[in-house]
């Protein structure tokens, strides 16, 4: 893998999924795309017990 810029990370890990992987493996695992989602997701996301992800689909460009 090549060096990641100062200003911006990089890896060989794949850039979407991981809600799906997380789902597969028998927790909540959901994929926020709008920003108006994004509240009543982590509300859901915080309840206890089980674990949960949140993947957050984000432009690049504004990160």
């Amino acid at each position: 893998m090549p060096a990641a810029s100062a200003d911006r990370a990089e890896s060989d890990l794949p850039t979407s999924g991981f809600s799906a992987y997380v789902q597969r493996c028998g927790a909540m695992g959901v994929k926020v795309i709008e920003l108006k989602e994004l509240s009543k997701v982590i509300g859901e996301a915080i309840k206890p017990p089980d674990p949960a992800l949140v993947e957050m689909i984000t432009n690049p460009e504004l990160v």
